[in-house]
């Protein structure tokens, strides 16, 4: 008997949340590039890597994702991928430095890279009888994180005190997000 989407509503509210996370550590950056430069005393160059980083992260590791998806399972897989977005997030405010920033930079883009792909790869294992509902749900959460972050990124700055505020916010959002995804994912499970 065929799984109805109603009992994969946990999985499919977990994906969404998820897919929240994918775009906001790279999107909020933008705005906040000439307080990062500032406080660091960053070189334009290095400004422009740090930016670039998690988009070369996206190209690279997408390949990587079905290999990790078909090692260990693409709920898995996409729970290392947010992990590492929420994880390397956090690490990345707390170091002082430029290098400590950047080395932070490229594990959120590892992240984003592998869990960019993995979304394709989770709803071919788990919705491939709704295929393009569950596209779209994922691809609105990532247009909605992006959204988000682009329009909180300086008001937090502002109000909050600096960039690192900024990104210590969408930081602990990500791991919010890991969290339900794993609880969601869990329950999801069980419904197999």
């Amino acid at each position: 008997m065929a799984e109805k989407i109603g009992d994969r509503l946990p999985l499919l509210i977990g994906l969404a949340l998820a897919s929240l996370t994918l775009r906001p550590q790279v999107v909020g950056l933008g705005p906040l590039i000439p307080d990062i430069q500032r406080s660091l005393g960053m070189s334009h160059a290095v400004a422009g890597l740090l930016i670039t980083l998690p988009v070369l992260c996206m190209g690279l590791f997408a390949p990587v994702a079905p290999v990790l998806a078909g090692r260990i399972g693409a709920v898995r897989a996409v729970t290392i991928a947010v992990a590492l977005i929420g994880f390397a997030g956090l690490a990345r405010i707390a170091v002082g430095g430029t290098a400590g920033v950047l080395l932070f930079t490229f594990a959120i883009g590892v992240g984003m890279g592998l869990g960019n792909a993995l979304m394709v790869v989770a709803v071919k294992e788990r919705f491939s009888d709704h295929p393009l509902l569950l596209t779209s749900v994922y691809t609105a959460g990532i247009q909605l994180g992006s959204s988000i972050a682009a329009v909180l990124a300086v008001p937090i700055a502002m109000s909050m005190g600096g960039w690192r505020f900024t990104l210590a916010v969408f930081s602990i959002a990500s791991v919010a997000a890991l969290i339900a995804w794993v609880l969601l994912s869990q329950i999801g499970r069980a419904h197999v």
